[in-house]
């Protein structure tokens, strides 16, 4: 199975906090979630019809944070142990990047995306391997995805949180002819494309370079 769309990740400080700013913003409660164990992180979880063509499978909203109540002595995921980031989502929860689920990730990891390497993570009776970014910060300010391997015939978020009345209905980046080939060499650009000409470059501090655009009860919302 090609690399394609599983979810994307908003990061902030405070769960309940960002947790009650999304569901403002969204006009739906979150659907799920749980703390991911030797991790240090929780999250909660928003379904999401993938409204952006025909044949699409739904994906998800992982919103992510510092979990308070584990303590662990590796980094926290997605840049939220580095200053720069936890500047970045002190404000409120920010689109940091974005998960591609696939089959075989071994191979997927090796093909030369510097991805990092793939190891296991728990949520619950839910385990799962990812991808690990090598540096602290996502891979081309968040553009490329990690990516994601669920087990055979498990019951993911994606099928899980169906039905939320949200719908994904733009995914895109700014321009980026690096970031394009690292997608290509995953076969993900097209699960990514290219914003208009006239989007601003990424650039260092700005978080991640990709934005996307939420319809639901509560109207339309734009996460960058």
């Amino acid at each position: 199975m090609k690399p394609e769309l599983d979810h994307l990740v908003v990061g902030c400080l405070d769960l309940a906090a960002g947790g009650r700013e999304m569901e403002r913003r969204l006009g739906v409660a979150a659907g799920g979630g749980g703390a991911h164990e030797g991790a240090g992180t929780h999250n909660l979880l928003w379904g999401l019809e993938d409204a952006r063509g025909e044949g699409r499978r739904p994906v998800y909203l992982e919103l992510i944070a510092p979990d308070p109540d584990q303590s662990v002595e590796t980094p926290l995921g997605f840049g939220l142990s580095r200053p720069e980031v936890r500047a970045l989502v002190a404000s409120g929860p920010r689109l940091l990047t974005w998960m591609a689920r696939c089959t075989h990730i071994d191979d997927w990891a090796a093909r030369g995306a510097d991805l990092g390497p793939v190891g296991p993570m728990r949520r619950g009776a839910l385990a799962w391997r990812l991808t690990r970014a090598p540096g602290p910060v996502a891979p081309h300010f968040g553009a490329l995805p990690g990516l994601i391997e669920w087990p055979d015939g498990a019951e993911t978020p994606s099928e899980t949180l169906a039905g939320s009345g949200l719908s994904l209905i733009a995914f895109e980046r700014r321009p980026d002819p690096e970031t394009a080939k690292a997608l290509r060499t995953l076969g993900l650009d097209e699960a990514l494309p290219e914003a208009r000409p006239d989007a601003p470059p990424a650039a260092a501090g700005e978080g991640a370079a990709i934005r996307a655009v939420i319809e639901g009860p509560a109207g339309r919302v734009t996460l960058d």
